[in-house]
């Protein structure tokens, strides 16, 4: 590509605007009168003039640039060039490959190393990027996510795009303008799980949460909801993944900011088909930020209450959330006191929801967080009788959502078995609920299924417990049949033979791993033996370091090596104390 050297006047104006005069507009071909031409001609000469910018001189293509940015930055309007054709001009470049060229005419000036081009990149990327930009803001009006989503990844551009990020970022309009901020936003949250972009995630994730967070500080409502209906708010969860600190920031700017009274009162207030997502992700946030839950429960108990039908499962999701978070017993304690109308909650566990489904795990987690307090037990069946049925329910249909190869998810399973389990022995009516249900059937399926379970202590801590509180239950049950008291003994006992068996094999294994370990460090025989074997059987003399293959062992021993008789001789007398018969 021929490139011409700088002009003493282009090096002394960055303004692309400046440049705009009717002699350099005559240089690259632009029509004196083009503001005579209609919008189709218009748009058809844009898109020519920066097309054909391979044969020109690389000035030439920077004046290309800086007029279509000119026109892009509504300049237009002022001759009868309307906005409505300005996105029209920029669906019509979309295509004519024009931002494929110019990603990776950007690609090509970061990677060159002559000093002119080193500063004409520069430039370049700028004026790429505000382009970019621009075009984000005028089409995503007009296109929809999946249009928008197949447009970069056909073309590929979107690897090229994300190299010039700190531009883009840098663009004081991304945050003066909520507009384009939320065209950028809604941009890269399309494509947080695109393979070719998550390194280039990885390293921006900190300023698109700034950028986030921005929006949502904003006093625009509106925009806030179109975040949620957009899924901008999956991208910045989706960002967790990539830089869990710059995540954690950002969430404590969700705690120490207004955010979440608002979310929740647009998701309650309006119709937005991101809201279970939204409240997921408050969800999120409060695992993570304990001190988020004392702002969560009064809110969605209120919204809760005042919408019952509409957001059950979004707002039990949170609420179960910020009660099982926290282990502080006088601090639930205040917070379930303060808000006397939660109670109203419980009863809605287990009942029959099209969502029900993301409701098992959170009311399991909920049931858990309040029964570990002790006398709330007796509250909660104050106000809903049937709790504890509609618990087990839940707790039946959680258990085919565990994931059998996440310790966490198991060890939460079982703990939650556990609390339902004490709750039952303190509330013995409910015993015979229990057996009805087959709860200690789908719970013994449940522990067989791990397999691996003897190696998480937390878990054996409660499973040691789990056998007597289901033969007091058993004891305790009017239908209680010696068969069924037969089956509990010999699950557990064969859980924990086999238990007791993997132990004493691992024990067995450390040991033996501790007994050589000794020995190689206080036996140089065995040392030398050892590095031997993982020599592939090299030899070396033991007294003069020779190397040789044809070094012979000591006949005696087998565990030394001399280059001959004359060094083995010599050195008998500190071996002898050492040498002994193999054994055979």
């Amino acid at each position: 590509m021929p490139w011409a050297r700088l002009s003493p006047s282009f090096e002394r104006s960055m303004d692309m605007r400046e440049l705009m005069t009717e002699e350099n507009l005559a240089t690259i071909g632009w029509p004196i009168d083009w503001a005579e031409l209609s919008s189709e001609e218009l748009t058809r000469h844009c898109a020519t003039l920066l097309i054909n910018y391979e044969s020109d001189p690389y000035e030439n293509l920077l004046y290309r640039l800086g007029h279509v940015l000119w026109l892009m930055d509504g300049q237009s309007e002022s001759i009868g060039y309307p906005n409505a054709d300005m996105r029209r001009l920029i669906v019509a470049l979309v295509d004519t490959n024009i931002f494929q060229k110019l990603t990776t005419l950007m690609v090509y000036s970061m990677d060159s190393t002559s000093s002119t081009m080193h500063f004409m990149g520069e430039t370049v990327r700028k004026l790429c990027s505000q382009i970019l930009l621009k075009f984000m803001i005028y089409v995503k009006w007009d296109l929809d996510s999946a249009v928008f989503y197949n447009l970069f990844a056909e073309r590929n551009i979107l690897c090229y795009a994300f190299a010039s990020m700190e531009e883009l970022l840098s663009i004081e309009e991304c945050y003066r303008d909520v507009s384009a901020s939320h065209a950028l936003l809604f941009t890269l949250s399309s494509f947080t799980d695109h393979p070719n972009n998550r390194a280039v995630m990885a390293a921006t994730a900190d300023k698109i949460l700034h950028l986030t967070m921005v929006l949502l500080e904003s006093e625009t409502e509106a925009h806030i909801r179109e975040m949620i209906d957009g899924g901008v708010l999956h991208g910045f969860q989706t960002v967790k993944k990539y830089d869990l600190n710059a995540w954690s920031r950002a969430a404590d700017r969700i705690v120490h900011s207004d955010f979440l009274p608002r979310i929740v009162h647009l998701i309650a207030s309006s119709e937005i088909k991101g809201k279970d997502t939204a409240m997921n992700i408050l969800a999120s946030v409060c695992l993570s930020k304990r001190n988020l839950m004392s702002g969560m429960l009064p809110i969605a108990n209120k919204y809760y209450l005042q919408h019952p039908s509409e957001l059950r499962s979004s707002y039990m999701k949170c609420l179960a959330t910020a009660v099982a978070m926290t282990t502080n017993g006088s601090q639930l304690s205040r917070l379930i006191e303060a808000e006397k109308d939660i109670w109203n909650i419980f009863p809605s566990l287990g009942t029959n929801d099209d969502r029900a489904n993301t409701l098992t795990e959170a009311c399991i987690c909920a049931a858990a967080a309040v029964m570990h307090i002790a006398g709330y037990g007796n509250r909660i069946l104050e106000k809903c009788p049937t709790f504890l049925n509609q618990l087990v329910d839940c707790f039946i249909r959680y258990k085919s959502d565990v994931n059998d190869h996440d310790q966490e998810e198991r060890t939460t399973f079982v703990a939650c078995a556990a609390c339902i389990l004490q709750f039952c022995e303190e509330q013995k009516e409910n015993a015979e609920s229990l057996l009805k249900k087959n709860f200690f059937l789908h719970l013994r399926e449940a522990i067989a299924s791990y397999g691996v379970l003897s190696e998480d202590p937390k878990i054996n801590g409660i499973i040691g417990l789990l056998l007597e509180i289901e033969l007091n239950l058993l004891k305790m049950s009017p239908t209680k049949t010696t068969e069924a008291m037969k089956n509990a003994r010999i699950f557990y006992s064969s859980y924990r033979m086999r238990m007791e068996e993997t132990t004493k094999e691992k024990f067995q294994q450390a040991y033996q791993q501790r007994q050589e370990r000794f020995t190689l460090e206080t036996d140089p025989i065995a040392f030398l033996r050892r590095a031997r074997q993982s020599h592939n059987g090299v030899k070396e003399c033991l007294l003069c370091g020779k190397v040789d293959p044809s070094v012979r062992y000591c006949s005696r021993c087998m565990n030394v090596s001399y280059c001959g008789a004359q060094c083995q001789k010599q050195h008998w007398p500190k071996h002898k104390t050492d040498c002994k018969p193999q054994k055979r």
